[in-house]
């Protein structure tokens, strides 16, 4: 896991709309903290809460600290290209996401590219339902969390490893800049690298140390590579008729 959720390790602050009420319009606004290790501070007494929350009282905070905190941790994650891309490829022109959430569509369909599919796993409505908490609020609460935390930093390897577009199109298909950089020198290629390659290692589509053979053999056949690489594969044949010409 990259280390780019809180930048320089540091908490973030926030604000939320707090009400006291389920259905209330009535709320107050006030400050909230997240720590690296995700644990909350908020300006209430929240054991006491608790204890009133047992008695029939509510208060939107508990809720937050409970199940959007949780929620907005995995969405966060993916927003922020922490983790590596939850998708596969299951044939031309169609992708699949490796973990589907109970009650999410994405169990049961395709997606036309990687970045389509990517871009269902940074959605807040896939997320809210591992924690029954409304697609809106947990929007809100995202976003207001990434105004507080500022923008990813931009790994200056990435240039070296991938164009401009490239960069773009590897960012929408959930891989980070720095994971790109990572890819680029573990397999120790000195010009940069195509798009299909960086992403098949990113999501554990095919193994980098088996790849790094290839590369002497130029960027086509790296792509082919590491787009047709079966789980198990030696490679020691494919290497074979590459040398000898084929």
């Amino acid at each position: 896991m990259l280390d780019d959720a809180f930048p320089g390790g540091s908490p973030v602050t926030f604000e939320v709309a707090c009400r006291t009420s389920r259905r209330g319009r009535s709320t107050r606004r006030h400050p909230v903290t997240i720590a690296p290790d995700w644990s909350v501070t908020t300006p209430h007494d929240l054991e006491l809460e608790r204890v009133a929350a047992a008695l029939g009282g509510y208060l939107f905070c508990l809720e937050l600290v409970d199940r959007y905190v949780p929620a907005l941790r995995e969405l966060w994650l993916r927003r922020r290209r922490v983790v590596a891309p939850e998708v596969r490829r299951a044939g031309p022109a169609a992708w699949v996401v490796t973990a589907p959430v109970t009650g999410c569509s994405c169990g049961a369909r395709t997606f036309r590219t990687p970045a389509l599919a990517a871009e269902h796993v940074r959605g807040a409505p896939h997320w809210a339902l591992t924690q029954d908490v409304h697609a809106a609020t947990l929007q809100t609460v995202a976003e207001a969390f990434a105004a507080a935390a500022g923008p990813v930093r931009r790994a200056a390897e990435a240039a070296r490893a991938a164009g401009r577009q490239e960069l773009e199109w590897l960012w929408d298909a959930g891989v980070h800049p720095a994971r790109v950089a990572e890819i680029h020198a573990g397999l120790g290629a000195s010009g940069r690298l195509p798009v299909q390659v960086v992403h098949a290692v990113a999501t554990g589509e095919v193994e980098l140390g088996w790849l790094r053979q290839f590369v002497g053999f130029g960027p086509g056949v790296m792509s082919w590579a590491a787009t047709t690489f079966v789980e198990g594969e030696a490679g020691g044949a494919r290497r074979h008729w590459l040398e000898v010409g084929a």
